[in-house]
């Protein structure tokens, strides 16, 4: 464990936010991958106190319990069961008032791989040029941070020589992977196979495809900051509903 990754955590414990920042900085660039998880904590952190707040504008509410109070003006109300005792209750849920207004406006395109299939990205993700594209491909992701994403894809295919598909099978792949959360059964209208969810060091939640083809057994992994998994499940569903073979 590095000094600056100990540094930082004790600098956190203290809520000396900035500090700490600059510390799990220091220790990721000397290799501390789980420095990750805490820098996008902080980010998380920060979103939540920071984001817009001083732009807000509040509204008067006033009780029928015989008070008033300002409330911001966008907050949901929820009515009270019982407004003889209960009243104002407002609140703000913040993953979905920062991240899924632009979300819901994705627009994607279908990219096609040279490894055999085709798969819908959002146009606006970054693309990344693969350093070996005869195993992995469809590398997005997007970022609004120097050293973490919010979400990211990535295309892999294990090559099966001729004959011998029938030899393996994803469970036989799926028992060499650690760190697993859950296995699910999974099915869209182009192709069938497995979902493996597993948690990484750097504070991500990845969800990997796993399906068979002509070529070999195919992995599509989703890679998720863990702060933001609820508010990216959809475009993660998207994502993966539109995976196709095209051998």
């Amino acid at each position: 464990m590095s000094k600056n990754y100990e540094e930082g955590i004790e600098l956190l414990k203290e809520e000396n936010v900035e500090l700490a920042k600059e510390k799990f900085i220091e220790a990721y660039e000397e290799g501390n991958k789980r420095a990750l998880y805490y820098l996008r904590k902080i980010r998380n952190m920060k979103d939540i106190y920071e984001y817009n707040l001083n732009s807000l504008e509040y509204t008067k509410e006033r009780s029928k319990l015989g008070y008033e109070i300002d409330i911001p003006s966008c907050w949901k109300r929820i009515n009270s069961i019982d407004d003889k005792c209960f009243d104002t209750i407002a609140f703000e849920k913040f993953d979905d008032y920062i991240y899924n207004n632009n979300l819901n406006q994705l627009q994607y395109t279908t990219q096609k791989s040279e490894l055999g299939y085709e798969v819908d990205i959002p146009s606006c993700w970054k693309k990344i040029k693969s350093i070996d594209d005869k195993c992995f491909d469809t590398i997005a992701l997007e970022t609004s941070d120097e050293y973490i994403y919010n979400i990211r894809t990535q295309g892999f295919l294990i090559e099966i020589p001729n004959g011998c598909i029938d030899l393996i099978s994803i469970d036989g792949v799926i028992s060499h992977i650690g760190n697993i959360d859950r296995v699910e059964e999974y099915r869209n209208d182009y192709c069938e196979g497995k979902i493996v969810k597993s948690e990484g060091i750097d504070g991500t939640i990845n969800y990997t495809l796993m399906t068979i083809g002509k070529k070999g057994i195919y992995e599509f992994k989703i890679s998720i900051d863990q702060f933001l998994d609820e508010s990216y499940r959809e475009v993660k569903d998207y994502i993966f509903n539109s995976f196709k073979i095209i051998e």
